[in-house]
């Protein structure tokens, strides 16, 4: 089985990121009123009701995986311990946590990350 789109028949996504990113963009597209997420498998009824969005993709994206079996790409595996990773917002939050430590010589405040060390510095 494959993500797709029911809008968009012919798209079909190999991971669920890509599948929510598109999703997210036909809500948009549609004001952002609809409240109800159904499978696009035939025959499958499941819908999912929840009121936030990324709450009703998440749990429609596990039903996906658990009920249709499918098994997705990693979006990306870390070069330092060699975790994958299928959501992007996953891999960016776990590669924060490689980034280095520093501590502010003023406030021996503990900072994570080059960028948000500098951001702090410059204040």
């Amino acid at each position: 089985t494959k993500l797709r789109c029911i809008n968009c028949e012919f798209l079909k996504f190999k991971n669920i990121d890509e599948w929510k990113n598109h999703f997210i963009g036909h809500w948009r597209l549609d004001g952002m009123t609809e409240e109800k997420t159904q499978c696009f498998v035939k025959g499958c009824m499941y819908t999912e009701k929840d009121s936030n969005i990324a709450g009703r993709l998440s749990k429609l994206g596990d039903h996906f995986i658990e009920t249709h079996k499918f098994e997705q790409a990693a979006y990306r595996k870390c070069d330092i311990c060699n975790l994958e990773f299928y959501e992007e917002r996953k891999y960016n939050t776990h590669m924060k946590r490689h980034d280095p430590s520093f501590t502010c010589d003023l406030c021996k405040k503990k900072i994570t990350g080059k960028i948000w060390y500098r951001k702090h510095i410059e204040k």
